[in-house]
């Protein structure tokens, strides 16, 4: 189970991310619109949708990774299918290939009625000691 520090990820909590469970390979995610993450029509802007999305798929290729493993976003593809206003937002993220180096993972994006994005996102698998990370994180 999941279980991480106050401040272990800043952008996570700058965007209001509540990540509710990480393991095996898979995550589920929550999200609070709030005004701050609406775009100039105010319905929720895309970054924060795919920013969600992003974390929510990292989240749970870190869950299927060995002691002294990161892993880091190589590309993702999203499709928005449509717009949200308010209320939250939930992400369910899911493994789809985990190898040597690489791992795909895929993500829904819903406010409860409907799906509102999809993605798809290939994440780097590597090596904490070779490179740079914060002190304190994993």
């Amino acid at each position: 189970m999941l279980k991480r520090e106050p401040g272990w990820n800043p952008f996570v909590e700058s965007i209001g991310l509540h990540i509710q469970s990480a393991e095996g390979g898979t995550c589920r995610g929550e999200l609070e619109i709030v005004p701050t993450l609406h775009n100039p029509f105010q319905s929720v802007h895309g970054g924060a949708v795919f920013s969600m999305a992003d974390c929510c798929m990292a989240e749970a290729v870190f869950s299927l990774l060995g002691e002294g493993q990161i892993c880091s976003t190589i590309e993702n593809k999203v499709n928005f299918i449509h717009g949200a206003g308010g209320g939250r937002l939930r992400c369910e993220a899911q493994v789809q290939h985990r190898g040597r180096s690489t791992a795909v993972a895929t993500a829904t994006v819903s406010d409860g009625a409907r799906v509102i994005a999809r993605l798809q996102g290939t994440f780097a698998i590597l090596d904490r000691a070779t490179h740079a990370t914060p002190p304190g994180r994993p």
